[in-house]
């Protein structure tokens, strides 16, 4: 059986303007069991708003996406490019390979393709992804 692989979001030490707002630099990695690729396969854009909300430009894309409502709320739902998103639970839990999270925050994001479901914890932040696709079970990514 092969080790797990996953992927790493690092929040860098430095910020990027676009369109005169303020973003943290967020390099994205795989990694396999210990060892993390030294290639970036991604970059994106986070920042948090005056009133909460977490948004994020994906390198990929010049538009700002919602990634995380200020007050969210069950069912809540909201487009972002080519996927939906949809706040699942307020209250989830989940057992990943870095640790065990408890009263996540749960958003689904639905696209053509396959659903990722990211569990956050207040005050520690993204705990867990999971993905599915063609009907499969879960898959915990990170």
């Amino acid at each position: 059986m092969g080790k797990e692989a996953y992927v790493v979001i690092e929040v860098q030490n430095e910020t990027k303007d676009i369109d005169g707002k303020t973003y943290m630099v967020c390099e994205n990695y795989m990694q396999t069991g210990d060892v993390k690729s030294a290639k970036v396969i991604s970059t994106s854009y986070v920042r948090r708003t005056s009133d909460g909300t977490v948004s994020m430009t994906p390198i990929v894309s010049e538009n700002e996406l919602l990634m995380l409502p200020k007050s969210p709320y069950v069912g809540q739902i909201w487009d972002a490019e080519e996927m939906k998103a949809e706040v699942m639970s307020l209250e989830g839990s989940i057992s990943a390979p870095i640790g065990d999270f408890s009263d996540c925050l749960i958003i689904k994001s639905v696209t053509a393709v396959y659903n990722v479901y990211t569990y956050y914890q207040k005050n520690i932040g993204m705990g867990a992804t999971e993905m599915e696709a063609d009907g499969q079970e879960k898959k915990c990514m990170v």
